[in-house]
């Protein structure tokens, strides 16, 4: 969409004015996904995401994010920006703009981790209200241990599948396989193990009163620290019903700003206790967190799928270079052997 068509979208979603003039947009780096913009209109700053049209007719991410957003909204958060509008035929949402910047790695303390799981608890205060229950599922959802299983097997196998006509690519499938996979395997096992021990099955899935809504792409990532001291959240593309234990088990693999594991026995305790959980949900998570340092690992490689190559270039990001990728896949390696000592030491992993 041109700047003209949009500037006319735009002020068509905001309301007539007397006179239609055109907006300046600004373009805001760090997004992967969609084009976003800073305008201003009537005196008052906005944001605009112009959404990558995903052909998978699994999931609508403007639709997905503006609804969250605005439950969030109407149950009276304010940590989050103001939904304004939104319009689905040319994929694009409104929102209030917040100024600040990104955190930094050594503004991450237990200060900001509390921030992060007041927000969680909010967001769930009024989760069995009839918008909150109406949301659809987070992005890759799983309500059962094998749903775990089989989404970061899926993962795994993409990147094992990939063509070769490329060195790097070459690279890239061949540590799927000889490190990925077995990886996995690894895990399956002592998951499937420990959790015949506890008399748990794999495919038991949660009751719904045992899920909770995420912002799903939980970190601090996905935070502005305001002027005014105060942690603001963003993007909720991802965001609805999951289980608790992805929400504990994503917000401390991240990779962008990593969150110390000493954090988290306290984090999972709270948020299990918001949600009136039982004790054997924390053991669960502690199941999942390792699996989830895999899904990562894999995450980190999504440039060298082609759907991630689209929605980079779609967003105006550059593409990475051959030595960024190669830096990413050398960072994937990385955790991997991390994961890998960890799973040699169980009882301190689990």
């Amino acid at each position: 969409m041109n700047p003209s068509h949009l500037s006319d979208v735009v002020q068509e979603l905001l309301g007539k004015a007397p006179v239609r003039v055109p907006l300046l947009f600004v373009p805001l780096t760090g997004g992967r996904n969609n084009r976003v913009y800073h305008f201003v209109w009537q005196g008052r700053d906005y944001v605009v995401k112009h959404y990558f049209s995903d052909p998978s007719p699994l999931r609508d991410r403007l639709e997905s994010e503006f609804a969250f957003a605005t439950f969030l909204w109407r149950q009276g958060l304010r940590t989050l920006a103001e939904p304004i509008a939104a319009e689905v035929r040319h994929r694009i949402a409104v929102f209030a703009f917040v100024p600040g910047r990104r955190l930094r790695p050594e503004d991450i303390n237990s200060d900001r981790v509390e921030d992060v799981l007041c927000f969680c608890e909010a967001i769930n205060l009024h989760r069995n209200d009839p918008a909150g229950a109406g949301l659809p599922p987070a992005a890759e959802a799983c309500f059962s241990l094998e749903e775990h299983l089989q989404t970061v097997e899926r993962r795994v196998l993409r990147l094992a599948s990939i063509s070769y006509s490329h060195p790097l690519e070459r690279a890239v499938g061949q540590f799927a396989r000889g490190t990925l996979e077995p990886l996995w395997r690894e895990l399956a096992n002592q998951i499937t193990n420990r959790a015949h021990c506890f008399g748990y099955p794999l495919n038991l899935p949660l009751a719904t009163e045992e899920r909770c809504l995420s912002p799903s792409d939980l970190g601090f990532h996905n935070t502005i620290w305001t002027s005014e001291r105060k942690l603001v959240f963003h993007d909720f593309e991802y965001a609805g019903w999951d289980d608790p234990a992805k929400v504990v088990a994503d917000f401390f693999n991240q990779p962008a700003l990593p969150v110390d594991e000493s954090y988290r026995e306290r984090f999972a305790q709270r948020l299990y206790g918001a949600l009136g959980l039982s004790a054997w949900h924390h053991r669960r998570a502690a199941l999942i967190v390792p699996l989830y340092r895999l899904k990562w690992c894999c995450i980190m490689l999504n440039e060298f799928l082609a759907e991630g190559g689209r929605r980079r270039e779609y967003a105006a990001a550059d593409r990475l270079t051959v030595a960024e990728k190669r830096s990413q896949l050398q960072l994937a390696k990385h955790l991997a052997v991390k994961l890998q000592r960890d799973l040699d030491c169980p009882d301190v992993l689990y």
